[in-house]
């Protein structure tokens, strides 16, 4: 049994206990179903990283505002895991619900924006889907132009994926 394996063991002790004993703590099962579906990814278990990622979903939208970055935080990885097994229009789709809050949030997180059309554009890029992808390259390049950093590597990055 690797690392991951022992972690997923010991989180699913922790849901059964969350349920049985706290089910007024539906933030820490929120946060144990999520640290699963961590652990799944990171061992390339797609099916049962989306599977809990779903799981977090269902709690979270459950106990949210609707301009909550943390729900916008799970439908980015939501997208993440479709993009990953190619599963591209899927992977817009919560690319764009996360898009849709972080656009809405107060006080807005640039990069976390920034990062949201990036992975859209890369999806509609992988469609050659050229006009939409350039779209979405557009908007990032321009938050990222007018955040200040000393690292312009992102800038750089975002040219290129534009060329």
């Amino acid at each position: 049994m690797n690392d991951y394996e022992k972690a997923i063991s010991f989180y699913a002790e922790a849901c059964t206990i969350c349920k049985k004993h706290l089910a007024n703590e539906e933030s820490l099962l929120i946060t144990t179903y999520n640290n699963i579906a961590v652990a799944y990814n990171t061992m390339n278990d797609k099916s049962k990283a989306l599977l809990f990622y779903e799981k977090t979903l269902k709690l979270r939208e459950k106990n949210s505002t609707t301009n909550d970055l943390s729900l916008a935080n799970i439908y980015s990885n939501i997208g993440s895991i479709y993009d990953s097994v190619g599963n591209y229009l899927d992977a817009i789709n919560y690319y764009q619900k996360a898009m849709a809050i972080e656009e809405n949030a107060s006080p807005k997180n640039g990069l976390l924006l920034s990062n949201t059309y990036s992975n859209i554009a890369v999806a509609y890029k992988q469609l050659e889907d050229n006009e939409n992808a350039l779209k979405f390259y557009q908007k990032a390049l321009s938050i990222r132009e007018n955040i200040q950093a000393t690292d312009n590597s992102d800038l750089a990055i975002g040219y290129n994926s534009m060329a």
